[in-house]
């Protein structure tokens, strides 16, 4: 069974995800990593800039499909995946187990401030507000379990899903 995270940018799917693959010894895939090696893009700007968010979409299809085929992975995917439930569906159709990590528009912008990922999506406070209000009823509505990461260590999160995952 796999573990997969979606939420939106800057709210910790690689990091969690990495933390949580070391402490079950599970793989480790992140799709936006991958699609970029696929695609022979250096940053996820660059795709947007040269082929638009469709070629992104369709990567993260094809990829889902692979990703769902693995056991034993922790699958860090991007804050946009959710904008197509088949991807969800693919996953969720082998035994992976969907949780949202969740946090208020506010710290997120923190965290992506802290950080030097390029984010195409992410122009404007305005426009990213705006995309994150519209996809938040999708982040829950996809999902098995929602984490709230509001002050909580990594290593907090990471226990709170492995918690949930080995009850199951």
């Amino acid at each position: 069974m796999n573990i997969i995270l979606i939420g939106f940018m800057g709210s910790g799917k690689s990091t969690v995800g990495k933390a949580i693959a070391k402490k079950m010894s599970f793989e480790f895939r992140e799709m936006d990593a991958l699609i970029l090696e696929q695609t022979g893009f250096a940053d996820m700007k660059a795709l947007f800039l040269k082929k638009g968010e469709s070629l992104l979409r369709e990567s993260e299809i094809a990829l889902s499909k692979e990703l769902a085929l693995l056991t034993n992975t922790v699958v860090s995917t991007g804050g946009g995946v959710v904008m197509n439930k088949i991807i969800i569906d693919t996953f969720k159709k082998h035994s992976a187990i969907v949780f949202y990590l969740h946090a208020p528009f506010e710290l997120l912008t923190k965290h992506i401030a802290s950080d030097s990922t390029p984010r195409p999506l992410f122009n404007t406070i305005e426009k990213a507000q705006s995309l994150f209000e519209f996809r938040l009823p999708l982040y829950k509505n996809l999902s098995d379990h929602t984490i709230d990461i509001q002050e909580k260590s990594v290593e907090e999160i990471a226990d709170e899903i492995i918690h949930i995952y080995n009850t199951l």
